[in-house]
């Protein structure tokens, strides 16, 4: 299997992680590492969208804390904190096993770093790299820039698809997290899945 190194490395490094050669089979694998009295929140990702996971989990009784007419988005970004299990994305992973993230609010760094007992990466493998630098190209010149536009932020990057190092309020790149190794005291999984997901 190509990707049999970095599972290697990322069990080595203390995640429980997982290959899925089948897209189709992913959000069932996903499921299998939750269970049904578990809170889950969700960080804000294009991967978990397109997988339409969140609609799986839901269909299938799982117990989901997500914004309605009650509880506003900010709201559910604070209390995420407090959620038994977390399921993100990834801007970017290395081959050597090392996951990035860059945030604008902090939400996604604050939850999947300190507060939920169970956090879960759903990385698609556009999302894989060769080295450190590779990935914080990466996070600054395409996924910042297609979540900028996405979210209709007034930015220099949503306009022409790249990286100035802005100082705009609308910067949705203020905050990079690196993880060097799965953090102590959680249950960290990292799903590859098969396929191109997200930005």
């Amino acid at each position: 299997m190509e990707y049999k190194h970095l599972i290697e490395k990322l069990e080595y490094l203390g995640y429980k992680a997982c290959f899925i050669e089948n897209v189709n089979e992913a959000n069932q694998i996903i499921a299998n590492a939750i269970s049904k009295d578990e809170r889950i929140s969700f960080g804000g990702s294009m991967t978990v969208a397109e997988l339409k996971l969140k609609d799986y989990l839901d269909q299938n009784g799982y117990n989901l804390f997500v914004e309605n007419e009650h509880i506003s988005r900010a709201e559910i970004m604070k209390t995420a904190m407090l959620s038994d299990v977390y399921i993100l994305s990834a801007n970017a992973i290395t081959k050597k096993g090392e996951i990035i993230n860059l945030d604008g609010r902090g939400n996604r760094i604050g939850a999947s770093a300190f507060g939920p007992k169970k956090v879960i990466y759903v990385v698609g493998i556009n999302k894989i790299v060769d080295t450190l630098e590779d990935g914080i190209k990466r996070v600054r010149n395409v996924a910042a820039p297609k979540n900028a536009q996405r979210l209709k932020m007034r930015t220099p990057c949503a306009v022409d698809g790249k990286c100035h190092d802005c100082n705009s309020p609308d910067r949705i790149c203020c905050a990079f997290q690196i993880n060097l190794k799965a953090l102590m005291g959680k249950d960290t999984y990292v799903f590859i899945v098969n396929e191109n997901l997200g930005y």
